[in-house]
């Protein structure tokens, strides 16, 4: 899949690249591994990975929004993205805080918080 949107974006197959149900389900399940992995990151304090595997489940919610053409299985993986999010902000926060910069780790929270509210709600 990864090969065919790269080729799509690059102008090299015709568009516009839509997700078949494999391969949204490959990417399912890949999420949920990242997500266990993330979890048990954070209760180790390792916040560099916990920032990498959320923006790993980030990616994968926005293609399965852009791509995806099924709203049950859309809504299914999007329902988890504000979560994601929060997880996200949450690790760079404590980034933040380890380097005793208080201002950004407020700042990241702010953002995270607005960034929350201003998605789009499930159908």
């Amino acid at each position: 899949m990864e090969q065919r949107f790269a080729a799509c974006q690059a102008g090299q197959s015709a568009c516009p690249f839509e997700m078949t149900a494999d391969e949204f389900m490959k990417l399912q399940n890949e999420s949920v591994l990242y997500y266990y992995r993330y979890m048990l990151l954070f209760q180790m304090n390792d916040f560099d990975r916990v920032v990498r595997d959320t923006a790993h489940n980030l990616r994968v919610s926005e293609l399965v929004d852009l791509y995806y053409p099924d709203e049950e299985g859309r809504s299914s993986v999007l329902q988890f993205r504000p979560y994601i999010i929060r997880m996200n902000a949450m690790a760079r926060s404590m980034q933040s805080l380890q380097q005793n910069e208080i201002a950004n780790c407020v700042k990241i929270l702010g953002d995270a918080i607005e960034t929350i509210e201003a998605l789009d709600p499930l159908p």
